[in-house]
């Protein structure tokens, strides 16, 4: 989630800086210094403590990671990563990162800086280093209380959080969204607008904005789950979808459903036929394939035609099926007649 914010505002930022006229950072600090613009963010620090757990645990985030990193320098991304040792980061992320410093080491021999000079570093002192340069370092306690102890290093740092969130007299940095808890449909409805075609589903989480299916350009939509993860409930909120979207005249549903699921649940002017077992639905869905048959297009149809689907008028037909394995079960399949339309769904 928190990755997927970030790629979002990486995003967002580009289209920002397009729409601006700004051609770099440099650019947008000085004019947010200004006072001209203002996109919500600064600055985006995103630091990694432990990369070789992110590499174990998520290793998908990593490749994402990785071309996050050339791009997002250019709009004000920084990443900070903490590892054991440096062949914990690949090669190809390693030559991105371009400020790093070396701790003690478990092993000095694994120094990439110079194994001499590793060595001298001191033992039971946290902090001590190397530069790239090979020269010593210190790294300061992150606290003012004027405490030394490093024993109590959270304590200090609660401390500094603190006095500075007092001292801030700016606007809080935004919070990371969340998917909620519950969404309703009538709240996704609400934000959309009138011209949006899209048979809702939910919210996507990289953007946490509505998303759906737009069938005048995905031919077909399939889902799968394991029990109780609401395919069924998804199935009705589809055929709900499909009911608000077209009226009855331009959207007609063939549901099977052998289970009875779906029964009562269904918006009766667009359910054309409802089947809840085998022999019904061959019988139908066979003599439908032969009507959808006629709408193929013939050689006396134009390009023009083709584009706006005008040499044929009617329904648009959907095929709602739930749980499509028993659908299939003993070898035979109803949907068989509708497998050569399905290319030219559209």
């Amino acid at each position: 989630r928190m990755f997927a914010e970030i790629v979002s505002i990486v995003d967002d930022r580009e289209r920002f800086f397009s729409a601006n006229g700004i051609d770099s950072m440099e650019t947008y600090r000085r004019r947010r210094e200004a006072g001209e613009i203002d996109d919500g963010y600064g600055e985006i620090f995103l630091f990694i403590d432990g990369w070789a757990t992110l590499r174990s645990d998520f290793s998908d985030i990593e490749e994402q990671i990785e071309k996050l990193l050339p791009r997002g320098l250019n709009y004000g991304v920084h990443i900070i990563v903490s590892a054991l040792r440096w062949t914990n980061i690949r090669p190809a992320i390693k030559d991105m990162l371009g400020a790093r410093v070396e701790m003690r080491l478990g092993d000095p021999l694994d120094s990439e800086i110079d194994r001499k000079v590793a060595k001298l570093v001191p033992t039971n002192r946290p902090g001590r280093g190397l530069t790239m340069n090979k020269h010593h370092m210190l790294v300061a306690l992150p606290r003012i209380d004027g405490e030394r102890d490093p024993n109590t290093v959270s304590a200090g740092q609660l401390d500094l959080v603190a006095m500075i969130n007092e001292a801030w007299r700016g606007a809080p940095a935004p919070k990371m969204r969340e998917l909620p808890e519950r969404v309703s449909i009538d709240a996704l409805r609400a934000s959309v607008g009138p011209g949006d075609r899209r048979v809702l589903l939910g919210l996507n989480e990289s953007r946490l904005e509505p998303f759906g299916i737009d069938f005048s350009v995905d031919d077909h939509f399939y889902f799968f789950g394991g029990q109780q993860s609401g395919k069924t409930a998804t199935m009705r909120l589809i055929a709900s979808e499909i009911a608000r979207v077209y009226q009855p005249h331009e959207a007609q549903m063939y549901v099977v459903d052998f289970r009875r699921t779906l029964l009562g649940d269904l918006p009766e002017g667009h359910l054309s036929d409802y089947f809840t077992t085998e022999a019904q639905a061959s019988d139908v869905l066979g003599r439908l394939a032969q009507f959808l048959e006629t709408r193929r297009p013939g050689s006396d149809v134009t390009p023009r035609q083709l584009r706006e689907r005008t040499w044929w008028q009617g329904a648009e037909v959907f095929i709602l099926v739930d749980d499509y394995d028993l659908v299939t079960v003993g070898g035979t399949n109803p949907l068989d007649p509708l497998i050569p339309l399905l290319p030219q769904a559209r």
